[in-house]
């Protein structure tokens, strides 16, 4: 299957059921035996379909297939995509250091092809490791690396850097500078729009820490709004600061 082919059976195949979708991106890796972008974007998808629904290890061990011999793909933005759900779905199954890895990788591949737009990403990445290992000052200068590389990324990343810093500085007790980043991700960035969970889930754990329970109670009754929307990971985080709070 070519690369054009792919990309329209994709869109296709997104109409399907999960189930249907598996077997299709199954099927392209049994039967693309070379190392083209079809295949990659093929393990890409396929992992992407198990994350959501919560099997991480399963997305780790699609991911793994591919990492394994990444070098012998030719370099698309796709591939720091693969390296990051293999990130995420480490640190979902409390991996951290192997999930800093494939963030380390990232970051590497990135400089070796001056993907400049991914820098920010990886970085923030980084610093959401540290920060679930509650080294918040390892956690803070990965997190001000991200905020250096901000103007050659996008908006949505400007929300996740405040958000994820705005996180760091409450769990280090730095109320004022915490409430300030929180503000700015959702006045200048619309982190509410943007990132919906991650800012509410941020928001419970900011409230509680400064003792304004009225808006700690808030934010959770926007967790039991949103939760048919949630996908597993970030159900399983809210379910965590509710359960700390």
């Amino acid at each position: 299957m070519n690369y054009d082919t792919f990309l329209k059976e994709k869109e296709r195949v997104a109409k399907l059921s999960e189930q249907e979708q598996k077997a299709f991106y199954g099927k392209i890796l049994e039967e693309e035996k070379e190392p083209t972008s079809v295949r990659l974007l093929a393990y890409f998808n396929y992992a992407v379909l198990f994350y959501y629904e919560g099997n991480f290890k399963k997305a780790i061990e699609i991911m793994e297939q591919f990492i394994i011999s990444y070098q012998s793909y030719d370099y698309i933005p796709e591939m720091i995509s693969c390296f990051n759900v293999a990130g995420v779905a480490c640190q979902c199954e409390g991996d951290y250091i192997l999930s800093r890895y494939f963030y380390t990788v990232a970051l590497r591949v990135c400089r070796q092809h001056d993907a400049v737009h991914f820098y920010a990403y990886e970085y923030n990445n980084i610093s959401l490791t540290y920060i679930a290992q509650k080294n918040y000052v390892r956690a803070l200068e990965y997190i001000k690396l991200a905020e250096e590389w901000l103007p050659h990324s996008d908006r949505k990343m400007g929300a996740f850097i405040f958000l994820n810093r705005s996180d760091i500085y409450t769990h280090m007790g730095m109320f004022d500078k915490a409430l300030c980043d929180y503000e700015k991700c959702i006045e200048e960035y619309d982190a509410h729009d943007e990132l919906p969970d991650d800012t509410i889930i941020c928001g419970i754990t900011l409230y509680y820490a400064m003792g304004d329970m009225t808006k700690c109670e808030e934010y959770v009754k926007r967790v039991i709004d949103r939760l048919e929307d949630m996908h597993a990971s970030e159900f399983i985080d809210a379910c965590k600061v509710i359960f700390d709070c």
